[in-house]
């Protein structure tokens, strides 16, 4: 992980309404650019469908991290038919990570700026069971 102030990778992520504030602190504090959605912008898009927040996450170059398996996915699969890009997502199941354990999530999250430090645009990471 990287030290404080320095950059791990040029990894950039919103994270879901549901993910706890504190993951997005300490992986700052790991050199990876995060903010919660509710930190974003002025904060209109807490409660905005999902198009809506995946289209803002992907014109500012981030990757969104959500719990979201019930929505998302068929989204993701919707863009696909049209061709339309995003900038990345990162699935998480409940099964691998409880929403507020912070520590874990963020490890997580680490390893996959470690494993991809150019980002994540147009992939789809799951962190499952």
């Amino acid at each position: 992980m990287g030290s404080r102030g320095q950059a791990l990778s040029s990894i950039r992520l919103l994270l879901d309404e549901h993910i706890d504030p504190r993951v997005s602190q300490a992986l700052r504090r790991n050199g990876i650019d995060a903010i919660v959605l509710r930190d974003y912008g002025d904060g209109s898009l807490l409660g905005s469908p999902d198009e809506e927040t995946l289209a803002a996450a992907t014109s500012d170059l981030r990757a969104l991290v959500t719990f979201d398996l019930r929505t998302i996915p068929p989204l993701l699969r919707r863009l696909a038919e049209i061709g339309t890009p995003h900038g990345g997502v990162v699935l998480v199941s409940v099964r691998t990570v409880i929403p507020n354990d912070v520590r874990r999530l963020t490890r997580l999250l680490c390893r996959l700026a470690e494993r991809f430090p150019e980002g994540l645009d147009g992939q789809v990471f799951f962190l499952g069971a």
